[in-house]
């Protein structure tokens, strides 16, 4: 008699849990802007840095190894990339930078130090700013059904909030051109058997996505996005591809030490971190017999390499030989290629 009287209070809690999760999930900020259709080369260069989470008072249930600034950029360099209206830098090349400048942790990077980090990577904007609200509470709305060891059955209402403040800043001037909010909610009403961990979810994962804080974090992304696109539409804030030439002139291999060059190719060359070189060795020089000009140097190749520092006038590159031969000092560097990215 007592287990059918608990499987009916079961059946019933279960009736109305249902009904009230059908009516209480918020559906402001579910939708993305709509992509639009900006010319590659009319696009302006934007990095994501980390979002400053400093403020945030640590729950017992978050994972581990949550970096919450550094996930929630990550999901909106996604979300601007996939409106078709910027060019995004990759946020593996950006952290890198930042790093390597002494400025990996999240929230050191100010307006001033913005137009630094921009000319490294060549931004020609970056958003900054921090998490204002990452919380996830759930409280009990019925009388709770013993059942065996689990502890018990019981209906309840979990809400999840995230709010964003973040500011679009020039990398030339260091000018502030505008500060936006994006904030997201929602609330379930459901049955719950003990309580739910996502602490293994890594933040952005499809697993995490999928739970109710995930969702959250969509409509805070999403709503930011919308009030930023607004913004540029109304012509409040003016965006424009600076397109600031990167020359990648030829440099020479100064010092080699292990699997590390230094070269005389630094920022001032349009060189950055992530850039992609092969190292070659001049093996012959073609002259015109007229005028005894060079018309062409014959080279062969040693190395290929990637720039892991760059300063103002060097920059040092990890190297990996192609053949039984080393680079060696006097060698010729040539860039390849840029690891950002461009959309599509």
């Amino acid at each position: 008699m007592k287990l059918r009287i608990t499987a009916i209070m079961v059946l019933v809690l279960l009736a109305a849990a249902s009904c009230y999760a059908a009516t209480s999930s918020s559906s402001s900020g579910n939708d993305k802007p709509k992509p639009v259709e900006v010319p590659m080369a009319e696009r302006p260069m934007i990095a994501v840095v980390a979002f400053d989470d400093g403020s945030l008072q640590r729950q017992s249930w978050w994972g581990s190894s949550w970096n919450i600034g550094s996930g929630l950029a990550d999901i909106l360099t996604t979300a601007l990339l996939e409106t078709n209206r910027f060019r995004l830098v990759e946020r593996s090349l950006l952290e890198s930078v930042m790093k390597e400048q002494d400025l990996g942790a999240s929230g050191r990077v100010d307006p001033k130090t913005a137009a630094k980090i921009g000319s490294i990577i060549g931004a020609d904007y970056l958003i900054m700013g921090k998490v204002t609200q990452f919380s996830w509470d759930t409280k009990s709305t019925g009388a709770v059904i013993p059942i065996g060891g689990w502890g018990g059955v019981g209906a309840s209402k979990t809400k999840a909030r995230v709010g964003v403040d973040l500011r679009v800043v020039d990398s030339t001037t260091s000018e502030i051109l505008g500060s936006y909010n994006g904030y997201g909610e929602e609330s379930k009403g459901k049955l719950v058997v003990g309580h739910q961990d996502i602490g293994g979810f890594a933040i952005g994962s499809s697993d995490f996505m999928n739970t109710i804080l995930g969702m959250a974090t969509r409509k805070a992304i999403n709503a930011w996005v919308e009030n930023f696109c607004k913004a540029v539409d109304s012509k409040k804030i003016t965006l424009i591809a600076k397109n600031k030439p990167r020359i990648h002139p030829d440099g020479i291999v100064l010092n080699v030490e292990g699997n590390t060059i230094i070269a005389n190719t630094g920022t001032v060359k349009g060189y950055a971190v992530g850039d992609k070189v092969e190292i070659h060795r001049k093996t012959k020089e073609l002259k015109d017999p007229e005028t005894g000009e060079i018309v062409k140097v014959m080279t062969d190749l040693i190395a290929t390499g990637v720039v892991t520092k760059a300063e103002e006038k060097t920059c040092d590159i990890t190297f990996t030989a192609v053949g039984d031969k080393q680079p060696a000092e006097g060698d010729i560097v040539k860039f390849v290629s840029s690891p950002s990215t461009s959309g599509s």
